[in-house]
């Protein structure tokens, strides 16, 4: 897929708060718990005493750092509990990006900046192919505290990361990387955007500006009415998402490259090389810039809406940081508050080793990116029996495909699924409201492709709504049955 790439750099789903799968699909209303900033909230947090068995999350190749950012700035609206995140992906580069965002987010050396430019810090690395100058400066200066995390465990956030499940090798190599992002030796983003650019259009290059009206009405704008033809033409063209401040961004953002096997068809050899092997198809506002708990961002105007996606991206991450720090999302100047207990595990690139290290771990939550959704079987039997709780990211986003290959990668994980449950010690079923749209549209999947950013499975009994038997079931049985019909 030349628009999704080879290699997955941020969300293609929104950013989610595992602790709230209630509102998986849409925000809630944020007036709903926060109705004043002067009016003292007590939350689930502070009433409740820790309970004894910690939260464990298990992220496979989601590539995404703000369902971790999200799930620890809202903490404190649930019970009190330790917060274990396992996280695995398929390079290292990929580890240290985690790294970075957590240290934009998290770390107490940036508490002299705003939460407004801590949050533009955070997209401008997370989604611009090119850096301010300030920006690039920072990062530059941040190096050596960046690598003192991975090997020496020193900073603020060293108490927060465990890296010993790496081998000393990938530790290494995510210094290197670190090392690779302050170096001075040319790296032509420019030109690799470009190249990506032309095996995305092929002959339409030359009329990219028409192709990417066409997608943006035809395949973007059925997904989220958020986000502005102009900033989605801009993206395409410069790589550019989040335009902080009208600066010109001129310093290549080398967070974003990745690595790859590279064909030299001069020699007709392979080679790993440094790259950007991301996407160029979709954009980088899924995750934080496609929904809102302040529904005044989402209103519209004649049909439009009223704040583009980079702009409620921009509220959103200064929200989470302002909550993370303070206690509420509308609180940008009070007193900093101590973090919400938690620990990121980083594992293995690989993830059969990955899926060792959790022989012992019993799994509350499990989010597998698209591109290891192939693995799925293997995460089943690491799920608590109980009450484990399996997410799947689908192909809501992704514009290399249509409706039907859509409702195709969702059918295909559902039997993947199923048969991998019959090993698992609790039967493993989909999430009922799924089960109910799948009944609705009587098993054909085509129809509910494009309608989730992912697909849940459940731990343990399957109870539908209204207490029958198993819906998706019944709605294979009900195809079966008016196939036999027609056919007699």
């Amino acid at each position: 897929m030349e628009g999704k790439g080879s290699v997955a750099i941020y969300g293609a789903s929104r950013a989610l708060d595992v602790q709230d799968l209630e509102h998986l699909e849409e925000e809630q209303n944020v007036l709903n718990r926060f109705q004043s900033p002067d009016q003292a909230v007590v939350l689930p947090y502070d009433q409740e005493s820790e309970q004894s068995r910690p939260l464990n999350v298990f992220l496979l190749g989601v590539a995404e750092t703000g369902t971790m950012v999200k799930t620890l700035t809202r903490a404190r609206r649930h019970p009190k509990r330790h917060i274990n995140f396992y996280v695995s992906e398929p390079q290292t580069s990929l580890l240290a990006r985690h790294i970075l965002l957590f240290y934009v987010a998290c770390s107490d050396n940036l508490a002299h900046l705003s939460y407004t430019e801590r949050a533009e810090l955070y997209l401008e690395l997370y989604g611009c192919l090119f850096l301010r100058q300030k920006t690039h400066e920072w990062l530059r200066s941040k190096i050596n505290d960046l690598i003192r995390i991975v090997t020496d465990a020193q900073g603020p956030l060293g108490v927060h990361m465990n890296f010993n499940a790496l081998r000393f090798r990938e530790r290494d190599d995510i210094e290197f990387v670190f090392k690779f992002w302050k170096s001075t030796s040319a790296f032509q983003l420019d030109k690799l955007w470009e190249f990506r650019l032309k095996r995305f259009y092929r002959t339409q290059y030359d009329s990219r500006e028409n192709a990417i009206d066409w997608d943006y009405h035809m395949k973007l704008r059925d997904n989220s009415k958020y986000i502005h033809k102009s900033e989605f033409l801009a993206w395409r063209l410069t790589g550019i998402a989040f335009d902080q401040r009208d600066a010109p961004h001129i310093f290549t953002n080398r967070t974003l490259a990745t690595v790859d096997a590279v064909r030299d068809p001069t020699k007709g050899t392979t080679a790993t090389k440094w790259g950007y092997f991301g996407d160029v198809a979709t954009g980088p506002w899924v995750a934080w810039g496609t929904d809102s708990e302040n529904k005044d961002l989402l209103k519209t105007a004649n049909d439009q809406p009223t704040h583009t996606a980079a702009e409620i991206a921009q509220h959103n991450v200064q929200a989470s940081l302002a909550e993370l720090h303070t206690g509420r999302p509308d609180r940008m100047d009070g007193t900093a508050i101590p973090l919400p207990s938690f620990l990121v595990h980083f594992l293995p690139c690989e993830p059969a080793r990955a899926l060792a290290k959790l022989a012992a771990v019993p799994v509350d939550v499990a989010v597998i990116g698209m591109s290891l959704a192939h693995r799925t079987p293997d995460v089943v039997p690491f799920l608590d029996r109980t009450k484990g709780t399996l997410l799947v990211e689908t192909a809501k986003w992704v514009m290399d495909l249509n409706k039907d290959q859509k409702g195709t990668y969702l059918e295909k994980i559902v039997d993947m699924v199923q048969a991998s449950a019959t090993t698992h010690a609790a039967p493993v079923h989909l999430h009922k409201r799924h089960q109910r749209k799948v009944w609705e549209t009587s098993g054909k999947w085509a129809k509910v492709g494009s309608q989730w950013d992912y697909l849940v499975f459940t731990a343990g009994e399957s109870v539908t709504e209204d207490g029958s038997e198993n819906a998706l079931a019944a709605a294979v049985a009900a195809v079966d049955l008016d196939a036999d019909t027609t056919g007699r």
